[in-house]
């Protein structure tokens, strides 16, 4: 049997009660079953089945997949039940669940608003186009398992980056095209194919960076009779500006090409400033003086996505005022795979490294960062420029100061959520900042919650939801230490907080109905939000004398809105 929202059963009750009072004609409430996943109050609007999968989406725009098999391809999007539906604009989540192994073609196409994508390790394949056109797709992970990702499937997106994981083996020709925010690709050494014009048409592309050295490089692309470095760029419809980084260190390949040397304590070397609780920091990236020029200066440095994230780049700034405004600096930047890496260009000529330039990057210490000492490791960092002869150089520093080391002090939030007596099940406690954004969710079963690393002298909100009871929101200011804010939750109906619905609640709600003062409403004629939503049994959206009615007739063991309650 479906589950019923406890909302949707109180206002289809209040509706089917009042109907048969007189209180109004016709059309009660449209009964929605819950939706089956973590989503707050969110519920189930559209429901159906494609082949052996079934699919759900809530009110809240979350588009759930689950079973087990293949997704159906499909010839275009017009055939795609999500794109063609009425629903398409609404969809910002899409969950498929473990058990499915393949996206089918044109499967989310031109979702416009989908923001998140969470994919399975079950998945082998990727269907073509079956993300295209997702324009508000910034970022997402391809697990490992996935083996073939298909033409178009990325296209037109708003990603602005992309990791390839070691299993995929091919990616389709014009895969990953026209994605405006698309700034690095960074690929694993085992591809076996490379589709054409598989990055085609990506503007603001500026690094590819293969796992393997170079020579493994060019070999891929023999099978296509391609040899030089302009056939292969011509072929994946690069230009002339992005820069392809190899691992050389890895592979032995000191002499492939034979102008790649290995610089050690070369100068470069990273520092940080102090960061906050939960605050931001600035990583600084110092290049040194060099005897010649440069056309590109790169580094890549990762971290622990659990702990930081990156908030801007872009930063440039060089002691030569000359060169103030030509430096154009491109960056990858994807906090969940816990790497960014920045590069620096000049549009007018060469980089003069005779004058010290220095990137930043500024990141935030996330709400899931433990306290302690954390470190940011620059793994890469190159310099590469054209000599006499046009032959390309490349020098790969390894930096004086690999590692920088950033202390975490943390605030903490905790407290215990008690409720109604015979509660049970696990309680939902969920921390948004000022803008409602959630930080952190903690589900726990006997009521307790701790929230570390939070910023002292900030203010949050704590929502919680826990069965049998109104959920609610309450706000906290956290200390530079520890916060302790316990929560009580109410049944519906018990505005007085006794434990029972009677007439002691009603009486509340009456007073508050002919403007008198009352828990509800106080002496100062400001309202408790959460005691009214406790009060409004009837799901209405004002409160008024029919909510008492309700609450007396339940405490007369007469049928009442309460009856269908969980």
């Amino acid at each position: 049997m479906k589950k019923i929202s406890l909302a949707k059963k109180i206002a289809a009750c209040a509706a089917a009660i009042c109907m048969a009072f007189g209180v109004f004609g016709s059309g009660a409430p449209e009964i929605i079953p819950s939706l089956g996943i973590d989503a707050g109050a969110e519920y189930v609007i559209a429901e159906g089945t494609i082949g052996s999968l079934s699919w759900i989406i809530g009110n809240l725009g979350t588009l759930q997949i689950s079973g087990t098999g293949a997704m159906e391809d499909y010839a275009d999007s017009a055939d795609s039940p999500f794109y063609s539906g009425e629903y398409a604009e609404l969809v910002e989540r899409v969950i498929l669940k473990p058990g499915i192994t393949s996206i089918g073609d044109y499967a989310f196409y031109g979702l416009q608003n989908l923001e998140t994508v969470t994919i399975p390790n079950t998945v082998t394949r990727i269907g073509n186009d079956a993300f295209a056109y997702c324009t508000a797709l910034e970022s997402i992970t391809v697990p490992e398992g996935v083996r073939y990702i298909g033409s178009a499937a990325f296209s037109s997106t708003g990603l602005r980056s992309l990791t390839v994981p070691d299993s995929v083996e091919e990616i389709a020709q014009y895969a990953v095209t026209a994605c405006e925010n698309l700034s690095d690709v960074f690929l694993p050494a085992g591809l076996e194919r490379i589709g054409k014009g598989a990055f085609a048409y990506n503007d603001a592309l500026g690094d590819v960076w293969y796992d393997g050295s170079k020579s493994e490089w060019d070999e891929l692309f023999r099978q296509y009779d391609l040899y030089f470095k302009q056939d292969i760029d011509d072929y994946l419809f690069l230009k002339e500006s992005v820069m392809i980084h190899y691992d050389y260190s890895e592979s032995g390949d000191d002499t492939d090409p034979g102008s790649v040397t290995y610089i050690t304590g070369g100068g470069i070397s990273a520092s940080v400033t102090d960061a906050a609780p939960s605050g931001t920091f600035t990583v600084y990236i110092d290049i040194p003086e060099c005897e010649h020029d440069a056309d590109t200066v790169s580094f890549r440095a990762t971290f622990d996505p659990t702990v930081f994230e990156v908030v801007s780049w872009y930063s440039n700034e060089v002691t030569d005022s000359r060169y103030v405004g030509n430096i154009i600096s491109g960056s990858m930047v994807n906090s969940g795979s816990g790497f960014f890496s920045l590069s620096a260009t000049n549009a007018k000529h060469s980089i003069d490294l005779g004058s010290s330039i220095r990137l930043t990057a500024t990141m935030k210490v996330r709400s899931t960062a433990s306290a302690g000492s954390h470190s940011i490791d620059i793994t890469r960092s190159s310099i590469s420029y054209v000599a006499d002869g046009g032959q390309e150089n490349i020098e790969l520093w390894d930096p004086d100061n690999k590692h920088v080391s950033i202390n975490v002090t943390a605030g903490r939030i905790s407290g215990t959520v008690t409720g109604y007596g015979d509660n049970e099940g696990t309680v939902t406690v969920r921390l948004l900042d000022k803008n409602r954004t959630v930080l952190d969710t903690v589900y726990t079963t006997d009521g307790s919650y701790v929230f570390n690393n939070v910023q002292s002298g900030q203010n949050y909100i704590i929502s919680v939801s826990m069965p049998r009871c109104v959920p609610g929101q309450f706000s906290v200011a956290a200390s530079a230490s520890s916060t302790v804010r316990n929560l009580t939750l109410r049944r519906y109906g018990d505005v007085n907080g006794d434990g029972y619905v009677d007439s002691k609640d009603a009486v509340q709600i009456l007073l508050y109905d002919v403007g008198k003062p009352s828990l509800i409403r106080g002496e100062d004629g400001i309202v408790d939000e959460y005691l009214l939503s406790v009060a409004k049994v009837c799901g209405n959206s004002t409160l008024t004398a029919k909510d008492a009615t309700q609450i007396l007739r339940y405490a007369a063991n007469l049928p009442s809105v309460f009856d269908l309650m969980d």
